[in-house]
């Protein structure tokens, strides 16, 4: 299962702090190629999980995972780092 970093659940609190209550960000992959293979994963920011999605609650940061996107991520640890002056957040795993 996928685990956030402090930094990860603090950017994410900050995303959807003026969204609905229950909104989170969203890992998910569409298939590159007519025999199912995946591309990258993608993140975007939605008001709910979509059916059969893993739901990740930590300290208040809410992340839905697609499978595809559950199975190729594994274990690994999903983190984020703040461009105060161009006021984005990259996430990024490791």
């Amino acid at each position: 299962m996928i685990t956030l970093t402090e930094n990860a659940r603090e950017a994410i609190q900050a995303l959807t702090a003026d969204e609905p209550t229950g909104a989170g960000v969203r890992l998910a992959t569409e298939p590159t190629s007519a025999d199912g293979d995946f591309g990258a994963v993608n993140l975007a920011l939605v008001a709910a999980p979509e059916v059969g999605d893993e739901v990740i609650e930590d300290g208040g940061a809410r992340v839905f995972v697609q499978p595809a996107a559950a199975s190729i991520m594994g274990d690994q640890m999903l983190d984020a780092a703040v461009d105060y002056d161009a006021q984005e957040v990259n996430f990024f795993v490791r």
